[in-house]
This record gives C-alpha cells, sequence and structure tokens, in this order.
C-alpha cells in the first residue's frame, strides 16, 4: 500500500476509534455510525439497532471469509 492510502486507512481508523484504545469495538462504530436516514428505518421496517447490527454482521462475515473459517 501506498503511503497516501496508508494514511487515509489511520485517518480513518483514528476517526473510527472514538474512545482512543487503539481498537474499533461496537460502542465505536454506534458513536459515528448513523443509520437514522437508512431507507428501512425511514421506512420503519427496521430499526436503527437492527440496521447497525447487519452493517455489523457484514464484517464478521468478510472476516470469516478471509480467514477461511465457515461460520
Amino acid at each position: 500500500m501506498n503511503a497516501f492510502r496508508k494514511n487515509i486507512v489511520i485517518r480513518a481508523f483514528k476517526q473510527l476509534d472514538q474512545d482512543k484504545s487503539g481498537q474499533i469495538d461496537i460502542n465505536d462504530i454506534k458513536g459515528v455510525y448513523s443509520a437514522a436516514k437508512h431507507p428501512d428505518v425511514v421506512s420503519r421496517r427496521k430499526t436503527e439497532e437492527d440496521v447497525l447490527a447487519e452493517f455489523l454482521d457484514t464484517f464478521e462475515l468478510h472476516y470469516s471469509i478471509v480467514v477461511g473459517h465457515n461460520t
């Protein structure tokens, strides 16, 4: 990864790491991710919490595929 891209990743990580712990957890994500304008929330088909959970599930699925887990 070139220096420009590394800088973008570092800036994004710092933005997400709300508690400055060096790790990103669900509380950090909740602090910066808003599902309020998601179409399913606006139409009241889902809650913001439902959309957040689905968003976080995409990371778990991707992680499982990348490391070869079958969960």
